[in-house]
């Protein structure tokens, strides 16, 4: 047994460019990590062939060791999963989030603005976590399944990814 893996990232990075033409804004930021590494323990369930897995992968199906097929990647289906972790579980967590994308138009000040007692009204729509480019295998590389653990940083159990959203809506100054 070994030591393998490390889930803390050689450099996290993020950037925020945002554009202005007439009365249309952008803004838009992203965020990323480089260098850790996640282990994926959903794979010993799907990527491990077992007669008590309810779901595999179709790679783990049709490369599991066999008589005819002596695999040295996946091990035979038994009626046990191997209670262990494999180096195959470990992966790149890299990747680089677009976390945000705001488009708004501002109304011109004009004499209706004025005289109904509005400074501005702007209109806008907005996209939360709207891609994710990474090689991770899982749902996704930012992970917390033992969030209140310290201990366990980095690991992927049947973590839920984060969710993408969709706003419409108008901002008005008075």
């Amino acid at each position: 047994m070994t030591i393998i893996g490390n889930p803390n990232p050689k450099f996290t990075y993020g950037f925020q460019p945002s554009f202005r033409y007439k009365q249309f804004t952008i803004n838009t930021s992203f965020n990323g990590v480089y260098g850790n590494q996640i282990l994926n323990a959903n794979l010993r369930y799907e990527a491990t062939p077992s007669r008590s897995s309810a779901n595999i992968r179709q790679s783990a199906f049709d490369q599991r060791w066999t008589a005819d097929n002596p695999s040295n990647l996946y091990p035979a289906a038994s009626y046990i999963l191997p209670n262990m972790v494999m180096d195959r579980y470990v992966e790149d967590g890299s990747f680089l989030r677009w976390n945000d994308l705001t488009i708004a138009y501002t109304l011109p000040s004009s004499g209706f603005l004025k005289k109904s007692g509005l400074n501005n009204v702007s209109v806008f729509v907005s996209g939360k976590n709207l891609a994710l480019f990474t090689k991770y295998s899982g749902n996704d590389p930012e992970v917390s399944s033992f969030a209140f653990d310290g201990l366990r940083p980095g690991i992927d159990y049947f973590s839920y990814p984060n969710a993408r959203s969709y706003t419409i809506g108008i901002n008005v100054g008075f």
